[in-house]
């Protein structure tokens, strides 16, 4: 049985057209613009799905380079470290001036106390205290993430949400304390 050649009997392998190398702007799945090189037979549009040429018969796929993502992951990641910094740096020395009076301040009343009730013992403001400072260590581990490679990064992330999780605790418990019955 003769062999079967991709092309037609007419054409030799050696006359076969060269591939085409074009570099193309093309968004990958989460909508990001990549820029992708690919070496095509045909001169079609390419249907990039994520770092793929697959809208091109033949289509091999030579650099995929996503210069602009990696600009705008690094300036979010940048803005959502900055913000957890803050917040661990506001909420620790709250929790700690709660811990130490006891009380909650003058000034937390109406909007500024919810979910609070009206019971405000010496042990909701306590437990409010421990959540703030569970809940701002969170913030500076969460805050470093970014400066640490993966796997450290990783363990990190994992304290950061076991550190929320211990401040969810004492948060839920004086939501309900403050709202039971005054004894």
């Amino acid at each position: 049985m003769p062999a079967r050649w991709p092309l037609s009997w007419s054409k030799m392998p050696s006359q076969a057209p060269q591939p085409k190398q074009t570099t193309y702007a093309c968004l990958d799945n989460a909508f990001v613009q990549m820029n992708v090189t690919c070496r095509a037979s045909t001169t079609s549009w390419p249907m990039c799905g994520s770092r793929a040429c697959t809208g091109i018969w033949g289509a091999e796929i030579i650099q995929a380079h996503d210069d602009a993502p990696g600009i705008v992951r690094r300036r979010m990641g940048n803005a959502l470290s900055l913000l957890a910094l803050l917040m661990g740096l506001v909420l620790i020395p709250f929790g700690v001036w709660l811990l130490r009076n006891s009380r909650v301040p003058a000034w937390m009343t109406g909007i500024w106390k919810w979910p609070l009730g009206d019971n405000l013992t010496p042990t909701v403001a306590r437990l409010q205290g421990w959540a703030s400072v569970l809940v701002g260590a969170a913030g500076l581990v969460a805050s470093v993430l970014r400066l640490m490679p993966y796997l450290p990064a990783l363990f990190g992330a994992m304290v950061a949400a076991g550190l929320v999780g211990a401040g969810v605790f004492p948060l839920v418990w004086s939501v309900r304390l403050s709202r039971g019955k005054a004894t």
